[in-house]
């Protein structure tokens, strides 16, 4: 059988064994570096796989994986090592060391759901408050927190009497915390030339549209009704096959606001020496102090040694002591390299930091500024750190 040692990710400090649990057939992609849900005493949590190998468990039966949390690992070899090192040398739990690296404490969030007993509700005789409570519930599951908006009164000692009496079920439910944003895009058909040669006198709406896709890869719909066509266009064109329509993430981002573009300086000979420094060691692992007094153009030698990262499909961490300094540094950087700058800190919204880390994760070339947090990004590519100030 398959089986992986967790590490359970509960914020109980004493908390720092780790368990076997078997690996489901279904579930052997998995491997050391990913986030799964398992059974842990009388409830679920998040777990960490930190091994996975084949043998018998010679103890008890082994309780099994329930389910993976991502589609590919969320640690890779560095973090776990990383992780363990931060353990040992920090003497805290390996969960609380690997929490780091998640853009929060935990992953998941549980809920508790209601629902009606097979036949047990039929001609109940209890207070009003909980024939209220059966009323709401008849049809499907419902949370305790969306009962609580329907009911005017408390209802958590009402549930707890009708569960008890065996009148409702209760089940806790577990979801991630994160929630993608998505956006519909729209992208024309082979079968759209085709429509188009042999239509030419197809209506103005559907042509107007169609050379719109055929001029781009994709286009949102947001985008589409900027140039005044309709959702309902679109639908149309759908069901003759001349337009697909799909689902692609979107990184949230409050820093998207546009910037004028600003084109490269001409460098001081002191700037060029630093920054030929810099370049012509990318390629191994050197620390360089850049020193200079405050507007001696410090930054104007951060911006090119980053362009030239870039330009070798590298990713670039800039550093800033404190939230209240990130707006100066983003600003310059924006100007110069527009949408590959990305920002993370704590006053960021849990999902905002998660697509952050997610997009760092995919080792597209970019530019991730933020303070101490930003440190523990998933980095794939990464080829400089700038420490300023």
């Amino acid at each position: 059988m398959l089986l992986v040692d967790v590490c359970i990710n509960l914020p109980v400090k004493k908390l720092n064994n780790v368990y076997t649990y078997e690996l489901p057939e279904e579930f052997s992609a998995a491997d050391a570096g990913w986030r799964v849900l398992v059974p842990f005493a009388n409830s679920k949590a998040e777990g960490f796989i930190l091994n996975k190998y084949s043998g018998e468990y010679g103890g008890n039966a082994l309780k099994q994986v329930e389910a993976l949390l991502d589609e590919s690992a969320w640690f890779d070899r560095e973090m776990l090592a990383v992780s363990d090192w931060l353990s040992e040398y920090y003497l805290c739990g390996r969960a609380e060391a690997m929490r780091l690296f998640l853009p929060g404490k935990k992953s998941l969030s549980a809920e508790t759901l209601y629902s009606l007993a097979d036949g047990e509700a039929d001609g109940y005789r209890g207070s009003e408050k909980e024939r209220i409570i059966i009323e709401a519930l008849r049809g499907q599951p419902v949370a305790a927190a969306k009962l609580q908006k329907i009911c005017s009164f408390e209802v958590a000692k009402s549930l707890a009497s009708l569960v008890r009496r065996g009148v409702l079920n209760s089940s806790r439910v577990f979801k991630s915390k994160f929630k993608k944003q998505l956006v519909t895009y729209a992208r024309a058909t082979k079968e759209a030339c085709v429509y188009l040669a042999n239509n030419p006198k197809c209506p103005a709406a559907r042509q107007k549209t169609l050379e719109l896709l055929m001029a781009k890869e994709k286009i949102s719909l947001t985008e589409l009704k900027t140039y005044g066509v309709s959702r309902d266009t679109i639908i149309r064109m759908q069901k003759l096959s001349l337009v697909e329509l799909f689902e692609e993430q979107a990184i949230r981002n409050s820093y998207r606001e546009q910037v004028a573009r600003t084109a490269p300086v001409r460098l001081t000979g002191e700037q060029q020496d630093a920054v030929f420094s810099i370049n012509s060691s990318l390629s191994e692992h050197r620390v360089f102090l850049l020193q200079g007094v405050t507007g001696s153009g410090k930054t104007e030698v951060y911006l090119a040694a980053v362009a030239e990262v870039l330009a070798r499909s590298g990713q670039a961490l800039v550093l800033v002591p404190e939230i209240a300094l990130t707006g100066q540094i983003i600003q310059r950087f924006k100007e110069r390299f527009a949408e590959q700058v990305v920002v993370v800190h704590s006053r960021l919204s849990l999902n905002e930091r998660m697509d952050v880390f997610e997009y760092v994760k995919t080792g597209e070339p970019c530019i991730l500024i933020g303070a101490r947090s930003a440190l523990i990004a998933p980095f794939t590519s990464l080829g400089i750190i700038i420490m300023d100030e």
